[in-house]
């Protein structure tokens, strides 16, 4: 579980929906 909470963190960063965040 805690593996696959990180691999959105790193996935983050590359994906279109932080920006989303970011606005």
């Amino acid at each position: 579980n805690r593996q696959r909470a990180d691999s959105p963190l790193k996935v983050a960063p590359q994906t279109p929906i932080i920006p989303d965040f970011l606005l």
